[in-house]
């Protein structure tokens, strides 16, 4: 078997830019756990306000969330 060498400032160049890679993407999952807490508080206060609203204005929410006739 032939074993190729990359030089040491290579290797060091690749270990470099690997850790920034994956120091973004431990920034990119912080961010998506965020973005996911924030839709799920925003999902419960949707459905509070649903079911938790006057009559009349829990029609309208429900109305607001239909898809558009136009979408279909």
């Amino acid at each position: 078997m032939n074993f190729i060498f990359v030089v040491i400032s290579e290797q060091q160049a690749i270990v470099t830019k690997v850790n920034e890679l994956m120091a973004l993407c431990d920034t990119l999952e912080q961010e998506i756990a965020k973005n996911k807490e924030a839709a799920t508080k925003l999902m419960q206060s949707v459905l509070r306000e649903v079911f938790q609203g006057k009559p009349k204005e829990q029609e309208e929410l429900l109305l607001a969330a239909e898809p558009k006739a136009e979408y279909k």
